[in-house]
């Protein structure tokens, strides 16, 4: 191929073909820039032009683009996400508040779905949320119990239950046992007094049922002293009553 020396930068020309003119790539680059420059529109229309007339072209390239690139734009994506996000985190936020306050029921089956399919995924995410804010966990559980010392204590009397392995373990609401605590005035079922918590009539040590049909309002003094004392029937139950009686008698 016949080459000469370009009179503007230096480097090399080379004719075009045969019978045309000579041509220095280097100049011909920096004309075609400066055009560009200088003609973004048509620029635009051109490269739509030929997108347009070269699709299948286009995808190949692409494809073969993402291949060989695929962590770099990961990682770009990544961060234009993280920028976008630290630029206008006070709109998303907004715009999430209002999305959950117009979706709040959706929102709640689509989290209760999950948490059942996802079952041991979201114990072990909670374990690392744990292990990562340990202080500030059992700072926001110690503000909740004494925020809810009802709900507290339920929580603890179904904890116990589960560890005894009772039968029929069941969440009891504040409104169940308010309602045992009417049914009986509000007094101990075995001494008559103030009551001051619930019992389990059929003790769970011995496979009573954690249920508001095991429930009966309680002192402190008659619970300590019942124990995990139960023989089964009404004539059973009256013994143990008389039992702990005495027993409250005699101290």
């Amino acid at each position: 191929m016949e080459r000469k020396a370009c009179a503007k930068c230096g480097g090399e020309k080379r004719r075009r073909g045969e019978g045309k003119g000579w041509r220095c790539d280097a100049c011909e680059r920096k004309r075609c820039a400066a055009w560009r420059r200088e003609n973004p529109e048509k620029q635009r229309a051109c490269n739509k032009a030929w997108r347009a007339a070269n699709g299948e072209v286009v995808k190949e390239k692409m494809r073969r683009y993402r291949e060989l690139n695929r962590e770099v734009l990961l990682e770009k994506g990544r961060e234009r996400a993280r920028r976008y996000r630290r630029e206008h985190g006070e709109e998303i936020n907004a715009r999430n508040r209002s999305w959950i306050a117009r979706n709040a029921e959706a929102r709640r089956r689509a989290q209760a779905r999950y948490r059942e399919e996802n079952r041991e995924k979201v114990a072990a995410g909670k374990k690392r949320a744990v292990a990562a804010n340990r202080q500030a966990t059992y700072a926001r559980n110690r503000r909740w119990a004494k925020a809810h010392p009802e709900r507290m204590r339920e929580y603890q009397r179904v904890r116990r239950a589960r560890k005894l392995g009772a039968n029929g373990v069941a969440i009891v609401g504040q409104g169940k046992v308010d309602q045992r605590m009417r049914v009986w005035g509000g007094k101990c079922w075995i001494c008559g007094g103030g009551a001051e918590e619930m019992d389990h009539v059929k003790p769970l040590a011995i496979g009573g049922l954690h249920m508001a049909s095991n429930l009966r309002p309680v002192c402190r003094r008659c619970n300590s002293k019942k124990g995990a004392r139960w023989e089964g029937a009404v004539s059973g139950v009256s013994a143990a009553i008389a039992a702990v009686q005495q027993a409250l008698g005699g101290g």
